[in-house]
């Protein structure tokens, strides 16, 4: 984990983020985005599965949810002190190890998430509204002052 990543978080290793790329493959319905900056796979806005420093992450349906924490002992992911998830999991080290299990408990993930309605897109608010008409302004071109004869 060399170098810091956003709010002070080590950045994932290159291994880590290739075999988080090889896991995700190439579903069609499998979206890439970031989350505190890390990679993450999503359906319809779902977020199901990824990567935090040098864990994996994934967020399964409530028997799944609880069958993998039971039979893993997986401790839910916790960002920051005091602030748990109550969906996401953290992936134990000897379940992201072998490439079959991790497999298995990825695709759980992944047919929870496209189980679930399209997640409704947040609303922007004045704040953001104003901040994106300032860096409008900002990116206008300069006029070049006119010539007279």
């Amino acid at each position: 984990m060399k170098g810091q990543g956003p709010m002070g978080w080590g950045k994932s290793s290159a291994d880590m983020i290739e075999r988080f790329e090889r896991l995700l493959g190439d579903h069609p319905k499998v979206e890439r985005r970031t989350m505190f900056g890390f990679p993450i796979g999503s359906v319809n806005g779902n977020y199901f599965v990824g990567l935090h420093e040098n864990r994996f992450l994934v967020r399964l349906g409530e028997s799944d949810h609880a069958a993998f924490a039971k039979e893993f002992d997986a401790k839910l992911f916790e960002p920051m002190p005091g602030r748990k998830s109550r969906h996401t999991l953290v992936v134990p080290e000897r379940v992201a190890a072998d490439p079959a299990l991790l497999r298995h408990w990825y695709e759980k993930a992944l047919n929870h998430a496209l189980s679930l309605p399209r997640k409704a897109a947040k609303k922007k608010t004045k704040t953001a509204k104003k901040v994106k008409a300032k860096a409008k302004k900002k990116k206008a071109p300069s006029r070049a002052p006119t010539r007279r004869a």
